[in-house]
Order: C-alpha cells, then sequence, then structure tokens
C-alpha cells in the first residue's frame, strides 16, 4: 500500500469523522435493496435471506480477548465491503493517534500500529451487495484505527475500529512500600496489571519493606488494554511480554546481594516468579511473572 502523507491521512479522517457524524450510519441502516449499490462496511458475511440493514455499520468495535498463553496473540478477522457495481475499491486504513496508551506515531499506518488489509485494492464485481472480504490481520498493538473504503464512484465508507487485546486490567498505584517510575511521554499509563498481580507484588513490596526497609520499584508493567508496549515507542518488539498485564519489571540497583534473595524468596512465597536480566549491567532488573 502506497504511502501517505500527514496532511493526506488528516483530511481522510476528517472525512471519515463526518461519516459518522453527520447521520449518515442512521441512513446506512435502510433498507438497501439489490440496485441502488449503497456503499457499506459489514461485519459478517451477507446470507440469503439476511436482512442487508442488519449489517450497515459505520462504527465497529473488535475486542481481542484471546486467553491463548503465546506472547502477542495472532488475531485475524474478516469484513466485507458491497458499493456500486463494478466500482474500484482502495482500502485505507491509519492510526488514530494517541489512543491505546500511545502517545506516540500520529496517524500511522505502520504494520505494528494498525496491522494488514488483504486486498488493499479490488474490483466489485455487478451483484449488489457484493459483500467482498477484506481479511484484517489485527496490529499486535491495542488502540483505535481508521478504516476507510474509497470507492471510484459515490461516496466512501468507513468506521473507527477499537483493538483491545485485554479487557479488565486494574492500575498499579503507589503505596507505602510499593513505588512507580515516573513514566515516558510516549506511554504515559504504563502500569496495568491483572488483579491477582496487583494482590501479589502489593504483599511482596510489604514484606520486602519489612524485612529489609527497602522500597519496591516498579519501572514498568502493562498499559491500559494491553497488547504490544514497545517502550522505544516504534511499534516493535521488546518488552514483548508486557502485554497482558501478567508481567511486570522491577527495580533491582538499589539491593545487595542478600537482599535479593530476600526479595526472590518473597515473591516465591507470593506465586510470583522473579527472573533477574541483565545482572550487573546498566539495565538490570527483576521481571517478575504472575504464577
Amino acid at each position: 500500500m502506497e504511502t501517505r502523507t500527514e496532511t493526506e491521512l488528516e483530511e481522510i479522517e476528517n472525512a471519515l469523522f463526518s461519516l459518522l457524524d453527520d447521520g449518515s450510519s442512521d441512513a446506512a441502516k435502510e433498507p438497501l435493496t439489490a440496485t441502488n449499490g449503497t456503499a457499506f462496511i459489514s461485519t459478517h458475511p451477507l446470507d440469503e435471506g439476511t436482512p442487508v440493514e442488519s449489517f450497515c455499520i459505520l462504527n465497529f468495535d473488535l475486542t481481542e480477548q484471546s486467553a491463548r498463553s503465546t506472547d502477542i496473540p495472532k488475531t485475524v478477522t474478516e469484513f466485507y465491503i458491497s458499493g456500486p457495481p463494478g466500482a474500484h475499491v482502495e482500502m485505507i486504513h491509519f492510526r488514530i493517534a494517541n489512543t491505546g496508551g500511545h502517545r506516540h506515531g500520529g496517524r500511522s499506518t505502520d504494520p505494528g500500529a494498525v496491522g494488514r488489509l488483504s486486498p488493499s485494492r479490488f474490483l466489485l464485481g455487478p451483484s449488489y451487495p457484493q459483500a467482498h472480504a477484506v481479511r484484517w490481520d489485527l496490529p499486535p498493538t491495542s488502540g483505535e484505527i481508521g478504516v476507510y473504503a474509497r470507492f471510484s464512484v459515490g461516496p466512501p465508507a468507513g468506521g473507527i475500529a477499537t483493538v483491545h487485546h485485554v479487557t479488565g486490567l486494574v492500575p498499579l498505584v503507589q503505596t507505602q512500600t510499593l513505588k512507580l517510575k515516573a513514566p515516558t511521554s510516549t506511554h504515559p499509563s504504563p502500569y496495568y496489571v491483572t488483579d491477582q498481580m496487583k494482590v501479589r507484588i502489593e504483599s511482596v513490596a510489604k514484606q520486602f519493606y519489612l524485612d529489609t526497609g527497602l522500597y519496591t520499584t516498579c519501572t514498568d508493567a502493562a498499559l491500559q488494554y494491553g497488547g504490544l508496549f514497545d517502550y522505544k515507542a516504534n511499534w516493535r518488539p521488546p518488552h514483548i511480554t508486557h502485554n497482558r498485564g501478567d508481567r511486570i519489571d522491577v527495580r533491582s540497583k538499589n539491593q545487595n546481594a542478600e537482599q535479593k534473595e530476600i526479595f526472590r524468596r518473597n515473591c516465591a512465597q507470593n506465586g510470583l516468579y522473579p527472573d533477574l536480566e541483565f545482572p550487573g549491567l546498566d539495565n538490570e532488573h527483576w521481571h517478575i511473572k504472575l504464577l
């Protein structure tokens, strides 16, 4: 797919929001005949006898809540395009800036930010509604994505897709014994975890303070809706396992050898597995996994 400038994407985004705000969504739900050629995107194939209006949408939500244990669940979905018979169609998708916990990249079209559409260009057949299938390999990152179908004749169709890899995460908050490193401007809320992780790390921090007088400082967890936490702000790993709220990083450089052993024991007693990464280097830290 060709690269578009920020200005072009801004124009498309404005057009997309216009579709959502000008009443088109209500108009699109009116019954469609096999001859009017109204453009729309549907999330299901149009089976014979199914009322077309039940699938006419301009705003749709794709929430990924896979329970699989893979580091980044590979998720694929399909949607379906109908429009003027014989029209050429170009599919455009781009990230809505500052969504999903990512404050970087603007209206990115990077596959790590938006996934991949296939095909991105095609010709609609003569029989309306065509329900031409478009495969979407969803991105490893969470956020909102503008999906826009441009037709060679007639108006476009589009909407905002919300991709969430995890729901139900809760924020870590500072306590008397658990501290949080100041977040970066590119990921201002990096301390979301599962309920179990929150309870267990708070217990570890409390006991570690009683044993040593030291605070436990968390330096990273997960973003609010999970997905890839690209701490380098490039839509790429590393930090690949910080995607479901069951891993956190904790500062270790302030601990001596005896204190490290105490911390390791406290983690084990609370159902956590602590792995000391990069020992002896400047970026040494605990990478802690919920068991």
